[in-house]
């Protein structure tokens, strides 16, 4: 497939130093699990796709999307609380037309210095909080970003029409969201609410 009859392409995104922060999921799996042993090493990632390949998904809200794939694929939906939106989206435009990942173009992808995305580990205080019983009011609102997030990917593997590849990823999402805020029944009753509810089709709701 050219890049020049995709009907959506999407850049890797890096962090303010450069750092590759996130590649656009390929659509071949062996690619896949390439880029995710490179870590940050935004050279050797371009160095396992140079002239590019096909995008299954995408994190970000930087795409370059045909009109005729627009309109196929619809607009982002208006029922899903941000973290994972852009995923669901990103499906549907690979779905509606041929997806393009450019390793060539880079895009800086910085969250504002008041914000962090739930890929995110909290702050020393708001781990020393939560121990001593006492969530912080910034360990509150991660914590409430990362389900969100979880409950939005389940609903996504669920309502997609091309997941590919998104089932696999919840197994680790779900150990990332347990050592991020504690192996105890709490954070495990939540956890399998918010999967449960996406995998039930149900959005989260603000």
């Amino acid at each position: 497939m050219k890049k020049q009859s995709a009907g959506s392409i999407a850049p890797f995104l890096v962090d303010s130093e450069g750092k590759l922060q996130e590649a656009p999921e390929p659509a071949s799996w062996p690619l896949a699990r390439a880029f995710r042993g490179v870590g940050q090493n935004l050279s050797a990632a371009r160095a396992l796709a140079p002239s590019g390949y096909p995008m299954a998904w995408c994190i970000g809200p930087c795409l370059l999307i045909d009109r005729s794939t627009w309109l196929c694929a619809g607009p982002p939906r208006s029922d899903m609380i941000a973290y994972g939106d852009d995923v669901e989206f990103s499906l549907r435009l690979s779905a509606a037309g041929p997806a393009w990942a450019e390793p060539s173009v880079a895009v800086i992808h910085a969250p504002p210095t008041a914000t962090r995305s739930p890929s995110e580990a909290p702050p020393e205080s708001a781990r020393l909080g939560a121990k001593e019983g006492r969530p912080t009011q910034d360990q509150s609102a991660h914590y409430k970003k990362f389900g969100i997030l979880l409950q939005n990917l389940a609903f996504t593997c669920v309502t997609s029409p091309r997941p590919r590849h998104l089932p696999l990823y919840l197994p680790g999402n779900a150990r990332r969201f347990l050592k991020t805020f504690g192996f105890n029944p709490a954070n495990i009753l939540e956890l399998t609410r918010r999967y449960t509810l996406g995998l039930l089709g149900l959005p989260p709701r603000p």
